[in-house]
């Protein structure tokens, strides 16, 4: 260590030291290293009686300092003079030594995180208490970390020694007004272990109002303690390991609407079931969910997923065989997106798992740590390939044997579209014939009529649904249905409905009780293509359950509203839906009149709306006031509207949006809306645009944007590419226009940005300016060109010369 080069020790960041130095040798290591930012020194046997000097030297830039408490101890070692910059410290206390009053006093105005870590086996002396008496205004993380490394002399009693020692810390803390001030400031919290006893919870909820992330560890957490944690109005993340829960009852805790993470390690739960329906009430934004080698917990006989709607990263770790009933229930995510499994290996395979083939259309990355035989792999590997594959070259895998039948055709993503021609014809005994054969679970049906101005049969209908009992969608929002019979027609209940896209008129038919035929749909279309209300008992019914509303051509006539006799009022209509179904996750309007007040009404009930769609309508400056006030909303999407921007002042900050996507919006002032972006949402991490021109677009108050999608029929400027280099988190970059023109800068830059890794282009492109591209982002990763028309296939070969680690997609003709 002392014989590396002065330019490169002067160059260095960060220095973990894991043996043993002698404090001569040490501080000569230090003499070279003057722009560290970390140092961690992992050992504490120091040689105290030196007299050796300036063992630390000046460090300027240092920052974060992890050291045993010997180090502090040291002779000539003064962090006031030696890292006067220092914001992070974690201290290690192998020994029973207090923190120098000088340095205790230095720390803690300026510390923004404080690790302590205790591990020796006897309890702490009294002047461990000191940290607890300093004040620390700064301070927004902090670690409590406490274990024995020997067995004490005396029988271990849980109620006493360090567990006893954190809990009167904790009790003299709550006492002080002064520490009441410190809580306020802390954003992160970590305790392993705490008593279980103890006032620590409800000293939490009383105190600490900012609290984004809470871990807890080797803890029996009782219904009372979760009561308190749900006090806590930020929570985001929540950690609970090697803990016993004992669930709470469904309503004894307050709903918590802002955690959108829980990871559960190594922790025992009491009642599988009642925990399932536990999480599923109180955190309904819940998005990251992680349990690994938890007792009793998600076992295969008592999963209950239908209550995470919102949930789209799931991480599962247990010991036993995973059953293919366990892939099957992830079709309950509607959202899910990354699903990662750690288990021994997967269950066996039966025959009448065949429903399980293709699960879910919405999971995008699995990744899966398990024993896997051949034919698990196999067919793994071939659900993948099934998933690109088109409709048609489904038809034809299914003919190639009994297996590839089964599995090109999974009941999850496969849609049986019934076509009625006639209104006279009764359904082909084909169709009869064809639907009882198959015996496969299908889950999506969309009845098509191909003469709408004809009324269809309710009883075709009838017969249709008789056939397919398990279907999880229906879809006759285009369908004009009648009853030519005077019985009523029953309709069999279809209990696995949870998707349901109707007409207006469907939901008004007599003798139509949609509670009893579908009681459990979470996903309502309407299509209003009369005047006609929404009924009562389907209000009543649906409201509380619906996570998804769609309403396509819902209009309100003011005129009608003032004095008129007809019986509908639209807005009243309106306004009942509304209030019906305040735990809405996500909500589409398309052809909506007078959107204002629907706006209004969504930022007043609505207030756990994390998606929101909007289309073929003018968005004016108010609606933007209206979704600013949505603070849990994640997913905002316009197409095919008029955009009116509001002024910089009249809209709060929506810190929770983090994907905007505009489909062929025009705006009344560019600059306006470019403004209202980078102020209002400042969380934004996925935008598209589509069919706009782009060039006046400012970036560079977009710091947190990841993905950038970019589609218009102009050509695309060079100044938009190198505008690019204002985003410094950018990864994925998706362009599609007609051509780049040529280049006219005045100054060729060596490079936009060093944070793009994925390009894809669907434009027509020169052997030149695909040089020019790859060059501009030299780490690139996966090149996609989708169309290159102009690109020879020597020019595609220099331009991978110029990137050698960047996988290049093109067509098979190159």
């Amino acid at each position: 260590m002392q014989d590396l080069p002065d330019d490169f020790s002067s160059n260095l960041n960060s220095l973990t030291l894991s043996c043993n130095f002698e404090l001569r040798h040490l501080a000569k290591i230090f003499q070279h290293c003057s722009n560290l930012r970390t140092l961690d020194i992992k050992f504490s046997n120091f040689d105290r009686t030196s007299k050796k000097s300036n063992i630390l030297p000046s460090l300027p830039n240092l920052q974060t300092l992890k050291v045993d408490i010997t180090f502090l101890h040291l002779p000539k070692v003064n962090l006031h003079q030696h890292v006067p910059n220092l914001t992070s410290l974690t201290l290690l206390f192998s020994e029973d030594l207090p923190v120098p009053q000088p340095i205790l006093d230095f720390v803690s105005p300026r510390l923004r995180e404080l690790d302590l870590q205790v591990n020796f086996p006897h309890e702490p002396a009294s002047h461990f208490h000191q940290i607890w008496h300093a004040k620390f205004p700064l301070l927004t993380h902090f670690v409590c970390y406490l274990e024995r490394i020997d067995k004490p002399p005396q029988p271990y009693d849980p109620a006493s020694k360090l567990e006893r020692f954190l809990d009167q810390s904790w009790t003299h803390l709550e006492s002080a007004k002064l520490y009441r001030v410190l809580y306020n400031r802390w954003q992160y919290l970590d305790f392993l272990p705490a008593s279980e006893e103890g006032s620590l919870f409800s000293q939490l909820s009383r105190t600490c109002s900012t609290l984004r992330q809470l871990s807890l560890g080797m803890l029996k957490l009782q219904e009372e303690q979760f009561v308190q944690l749900c006090e806590l109005p930020h929570l985001r993340v929540l950690h609970i390991e090697e803990s016993t829960v004992h669930t709470p009852g469904l309503d004894s805790c307050r709903i918590v609407a802002s955690l959108v993470e829980l990871s559960l390690q190594s922790t025992e739960i009491d009642d599988t079931t009642a925990f399932n329906e536990f999480i599923g009430r109180t955190f309904p934004n819940l998005a990251r969910l992680s349990a690994h080698n938890c007792k009793n917990l998600f076992e295969v006989a008592e999963l209950s997923f239908s209550r995470l709607e919102a949930l789209e990263h799931l991480s599962v770790r247990q010991i036993l065989p995973l059953s293919w009933g366990y892939l099957a229930n992830l079709s309950t995510f509607p959202v899910l997106r990354t699903v990662t499994i750690f288990c021994d290996r997967f269950a066996d395979y039966s025959p009448d798992q065949r429903q399980a083939g293709v699960v879910s259309g919405s999971i995008r990355t699995l990744t899966v740590t398990a024993e896997l035989n051949d034919e698990i792999l196999r067919r793994l590997i071939l659900l993948e390939i099934f998933s690109y594959l088109s409709v048609d070259y489904r038809r034809s895998a299914s003919l190639v044997c009994r297996r590839w039948n089964i599995l090109a055709f999974g009941s999850g993503s496969v849609q049986l579209n019934v076509t009625i021609l006639n209104r006279n014809r009764s359904m082909d005994k084909s169709y009869r014939r064809s639907l009882s054969r198959s015996k496969r679970a299908y889950r999506h049906l969309k009845l098509v009529d191909c003469r709408h101005a004809l009324a269809l049969q309710l009883e075709h209908l009838a017969e249709i649904v008789q056939l397919c009992s398990n279907i999880r969608l229906l879809d006759v929002k285009f369908s004009n249905f009648e009853q030519i019979s005077q019985k009523s027609v029953l309709l069999r209940p279809l209990v696995n409905l949870e998707i349901l896209k109707v007409d207006i008129g469907f939901l008004n038919l007599p003798g139509i009780n949609l509670s009893q035929l579908a009681p459990n749909v979470t996903s309502l279309t309407i299509v209003y293509s009369e005047d006609l209300a929404v009924p009562a008992p389907v209000l009543d019914h649906y409201g509380p359950r619906l996570r998804q509303l769609i309403l396509l051509r819902f209009e309100c006539h003011l005129g009608r509203h003032d004095g008129s006799d007809d019986p509908y009022d639209p807005i009243t209509d309106m306004d009942r839906i509304l209030e019906h179904c305040e735990h809405l996750l996500v909500a589409k309007f398309y052809r909506v009149t007078y959107l204002p007040r629907l706006t209004l009404k969504l930022s007043h009930l609505c207030t756990n709306l994390r998606e929101l769609s909007l289309g073929m309508i003018r968005v004016t400056a108010q609606h933007f006031v209206h979704i600013c006030q949505l603070q849990q909303l994640k997913y905002l999407h316009i197409e095919e509207s008029s955009v009116e921007t509001p002024n910089f002042q009249c809209y709060q900050v929506l810190d929770s949006l983090t994907e905007l996507s505009l489909h062929a919006a025009s705006f009344d002032s560019s600059d306006q809306f470019n403004d209202l972006v980078r102020h209002a949402f400042p969380a934004l991490s996925s935008f598209c645009r589509d069919l706009y021109y782009i060039a006046e677009v400012k970036f560079w108050g977009l710091q947190l944007l990841e993905q950038l999608s970019v589609r218009q029929i102009d050509p695309i400027s060079w100044e938009f590419i190198v505008n690019l280099s204002y985003l410094p988190l950018l990864k994925t970059v998706t362009l599609i226009c007609s051509n780049f023109p040529e280049y006219t800068l005045d100054h060729l830059p060596h490079f936009v940005s060093t944070s793009i890794q994925t390009l894809s282009i669907l434009a027509e492109l020169t052997d030149a300016t695909l040089s020019r591209l790859v060059c501009f982002f030299p780490n690139l990763r996966l090149l996609k060109l989708r169309n290159p028309t102009g690109c020879t296939a020597d020019g595609i070969r220099s331009a991978q010369k110029l990137v050698p680690e960047c996988l290049f997609e093109v067509p098979a003709r190159f």
